[in-house]
């Protein structure tokens, strides 16, 4: 049952030889019983009450193309998700018992389980993933010294790859965001000043934009910024393919526009000599 690997659930109605796991329905999984033996009993040993905001990404899905030749609209199919990551502040302790324990699996780069508490009712998620934490302190005068703890979550699709959270003392991410925000300056006809809107892009290594751009001939600039738009802010209309195509004929120059700020932004550099 690989659809269980770095899974977490509650074990009920246990006989000598079978179990259920509550709220999980695994009739279609694949019946690989040698899987389970590696199946372990998962304790919480620490609590961390210093964390002061939580933030995650991650866990959006590829899309698949599964267009065929004689189709006259695009269509896509969900691919499998990234890892998702969640990242929190916490005030700085270095004798914390919770963020000790964070730095040891980290340095041992090994796998935990987290269970998140909500509130007094009781609800809690729980999940297995790989923690991260340097320990070091940040803060500015007459305020308290925070940490960035830090873990992504685990999956049989996805690598371990050790990295830090994003702020002071972070380092560079191997697996970037799936998707990266841009300000875009539309030229309106008539006016002097653009229209300011911020799109949502779908963020692709050099690799696989490269190849995307190789595609672009005989492409209209709707069937083009589909690949790539994933949503946007400050247009009257919530994003889709009708509303994109409204766009691009309300202002010819919108598509170029839209295009060149993907390219600059995602292949680009933006450091100064």
């Amino acid at each position: 049952m690989w659809q269980l690997h770095n899974r977490i659930a509650r074990v009920k109605a246990a006989t000598a030889d079978t179990f259920t796991l509550e709220n999980l329905d695994a009739t279609l999984f694949d019946a690989d019983v040698e899987d389970m033996t590696f199946a372990r009993k998962v304790t919480f040993d620490h609590s961390l009450a210093t964390a002061t905001t939580v933030s995650t990404s991650g866990g959006e899905p590829d899309d698949i193309d599964t267009t065929t030749i004689h189709a006259n609209l695009r269509t896509t199919m969900p691919g499998l998700p990234s890892a998702a990551s969640y990242t929190f502040d916490s005030i700085w302790d270095p004798a914390n018992a919770a963020l000790l324990a964070f730095r040891a699996a980290a340095d041992a780069q090994d796998m935990r389980a987290f269970q998140f508490q909500f509130g007094s009712s009781g609800r809690s998620m729980v999940f297995a993933g790989y923690p991260w934490t340097n320990l070091l302190p940040s803060g500015s005068a007459e305020k308290d010294a925070w940490g960035k703890p830090f873990w992504r979550k685990g999956s049989p699709n996805t690598p371990f790859q050790r990295l830090l959270s994003k702020g002071s003392n972070s380092m560079l991410k191997l697996t970037p965001d799936p998707q990266f925000k841009v300000s875009v300056n539309i030229t309106v006809p008539g006016q002097d000043a653009p229209a300011k809107i911020v799109v949502t892009y779908k963020y692709m290594p050099r690799s696989q934009a490269e190849a995307w751009t190789r595609t672009l001939e005989g492409k209209s600039d709707a069937d083009a910024l589909a690949d790539i738009v994933l949503g946007w802010e400050g247009v009257d209309a919530p994003y889709s393919r009708e509303s994109l195509e409204q766009l691009l004929d309300a202002y010819p120059a919108a598509g170029l526009e839209l295009l060149v700020a993907f390219r600059k932004n995602l292949l680009e550099s933006r450091q100064k000599n």
